[in-house]
């Protein structure tokens, strides 16, 4: 009887040994998964951030092209009748760039109609004013527009429009970077906070970290005096473990 009851008392503790150890095991995975769940969500932030960054640029300069466009022909610069160009530059034969915009993006949905409307907007905007900047009006009046409204405009608006999408998906601003314009793109660095489940995680927080990258910006090899820089997106004081790159 008594041996049996040992038995049985050992099988008890076999069982809940088990028990314990599944128990374990199941809240090192879950929290495992949870790590890999934040880490696909720190990318989708960063990249996301990224591409509406980019968004932004393009609006802030659309805006600016609207007001070179709108420059008074009394008001933009003479030709030199000697100039081999002087055609190019004659105010009164001078195109909008918004026309030769949408000339252009009726000549690409042709030729790629597997492409959106917004990326055959994009590419009809790069294409047109990487000719304009590189030769006519274009390569001086509307470079000074860009360059003296890239600072408290384009730029502050751009950065200001990363933090924006990664507070919006829940993404930490400590440590988060954006870089202006590494390969004529803009990277976005950018965390979301992983926070440990059950007792042996309790009160364990890391910043995993992910990096995401808008599309190539064509004309901005045009415009001389916009550099590569990287820009803290918080100076506030992070003591967090970083995972990931």
């Amino acid at each position: 009887m008594r041996k049996r009851l040992n038995e049985d008392g050992s099988t008890t503790l076999f069982i809940l040994g088990m028990l314990s150890v599944m128990m374990i095991m199941f809240i090192v995975l879950y929290n495992y998964a949870k790590v890999y769940a934040v880490k696909e969500q720190a990318f989708t932030s960063s990249q996301q951030a990224s591409l509406a960054a980019t968004a932004e640029f393009y609006d802030r300069v659309w805006n600016l092209v609207a007001e070179f466009d709108g420059t008074d022909e009394e008001n933009l610069p003479q030709p030199d009748p000697d100039s081999e160009d002087a055609l190019e530059v004659n105010p009164i034969t001078k195109l909008k760039i918004k026309e030769m915009v949408e000339r252009k993006k009726t000549e690409l949905a042709n030729s790629y109609p597997e492409k959106s409307t917004n990326e055959v907007h994009i590419m009809a905007i790069d294409e047109v004013l990487s000719e304009e900047l590189s030769s006519g009006l274009g390569k001086k009046r509307l470079k000074e527009i860009l360059i003296d409204n890239y600072e408290h405009s384009i730029k502050a608006g751009t950065v200001a429009k990363a933090k924006e999408v990664i507070l919006a998906n829940d993404g930490k601003l400590e440590k988060a970077q954006i870089r202006l314009f590494k390969d004529n793109r803009i990277y976005v660095r950018a965390a979301n906070e992983f926070e440990g489940q059950g007792k042996l995680f309790d009160g364990f927080k890391e910043k995993l970290f992910q990096t995401g990258a808008g599309p190539e910006i064509g004309f901005l090899s045009y415009l001389d005096g916009i550099n590569d820089e990287t820009i803290q997106l918080s100076n506030e004081v992070d003591n967090g473990v970083i995972w990931g790159q």
